[in-house]
């Protein structure tokens, strides 16, 4: 039976596993500080100790089944790669996870906001002036190698699931949540399924599906909430990534579209323009060839076009599950609308997006 974790509750746990976790310097130590950080699904914890070790402990909401499975595969995948003694490159280090009442248990990220949250240099300049992009590639590709290199080593490596494809090509079935929602108009439902059916789009994704290439370990959702960026200033010190739940054999393109669909995103709310992007994507191609030398790329040009298909289908998939929500705000309703025609219209069918779109 899982219990839901309080700051009570969390005293109590921890000064149960002192010793398991500190050693026999730990018996009976409690934190000295702990503070309940809000981000539903998951009750997130800070908890320091009076060595000066910092952790961060992770559950889920008790009524979210999905997250409390994620949970656990992230554990069991953190703790494998943990064994590596790489992780510590690539992500919070793995401290210690508890099954039975889906906890997980990580070092500590200091000063570090994710790449959704506002900093106060903005996006724009963030991509211009500093090495975001650079440093963004080569860790995606330096894990990309390593942690692949280690799997085909080991003896077992059947933690790291076959992650596969995120969209479908049967598009009946991609659509039959959003077609069966009540709360979403009749006429909603009937012009979202005459845009994504229409077979400019059905062969988008057709193509997408059949050039999936499982070939290396990913993180699998290496979007802006999990890019941990630790900034000194105006220049970005260390990149971790978090949220590992959905790592496993996929395409790697899968994670660079997971950083553009953020750049994407970003073009759509004009806090970048396509100048921006273009060049973005091209540091990104460089910097990511230049370290992962066993995959061959396509031109820069068909590459990047991909990676922003990619990119409209992760941003696509968020919006439709946003949109399952009841929206009483019109503008906020329309907006969404607006969003869906231009990935579906303009991003997955525009065969110029290098030039404009």
């Amino acid at each position: 039976m899982m219990f839901l974790l309080n700051t009570y509750h969390l005293s109590h746990y921890l000064i149960g596993l002192s010793h398991h976790l500190l050693g026999q310097n730990g018996v009976g130590v409690i934190p000295t500080t702990m503070r309940n950080i809000n981000s539903d699904p998951y009750m997130i914890f800070s908890a320091e100790w009076p060595d000066g070790k910092k952790w961060f402990i992770k559950q889920p909401l008790q009524f979210r089944i999905n997250e409390r499975v994620s949970i656990v595969n992230e554990a069991n995948v953190t703790n494998q790669i943990n064994q590596i003694a790489l992780i510590r490159c690539y992500a919070p280090g793995y401290i210690y996870s508890d099954p039975v009442n889906k906890i997980l248990i990580t070092d500590y990220f200091p000063d570090s906001i994710n790449l959704s949250q506002k900093s106060s240099i903005p996006l724009s300049q963030l991509l211009t002036s500093s090495n975001l992009v650079e440093k963004t590639a080569k860790i995606i590709a330096s894990f990309h190698v390593h942690l692949t290199k280690a799997a085909k080593v080991s003896v077992n490596d059947s933690h790291f699931y076959f992650f596969k494809p995120p969209f479908l090509v049967d598009n009946i079935a991609f659509l039959n949540p959003f077609l069966k929602n009540e709360h979403i108009s009749f006429i909603k439902r009937k012009w979202l399924a005459s845009l994504i059916l229409q077979s400019q789009v059905s062969d988008t994704l057709l193509e997408l599906n059949q050039s999936w290439r499982p070939d290396f370990i990913i993180h699998g959702d290496a979007t802006f909430d999990n890019i941990l960026v630790h900034l000194n200033g105006k220049s970005i010190e260390k990149i971790k990534l978090c949220d590992w739940e959905f790592a496993g054999w996929g395409d790697v393109d899968w994670d660079a579209a997971g950083f553009f669909q953020g750049l994407l995103q970003a073009y759509m709310d004009m806090r970048i323009n396509h100048a921006i992007l273009l060049e973005a994507g091209r540091r990104y191609y460089n910097t990511y060839i230049s370290i992962n030398q066993f995959i061959k790329f396509d031109s820069f040009d068909n590459w990047f076009v991909k990676i922003l298909r990619l990119s409209a289908v992760n941003f696509l998939e968020r919006l439709l599950g946003s949109s399952m929500k009841i929206i009483t705000n019109t503008d906020q309703s329309r907006r969404l609308d607006d969003r869906v025609e231009f990935l579906l219209t303009r991003v997955l069918t525009n065969p110029h997006l290098l030039k404009s779109f």
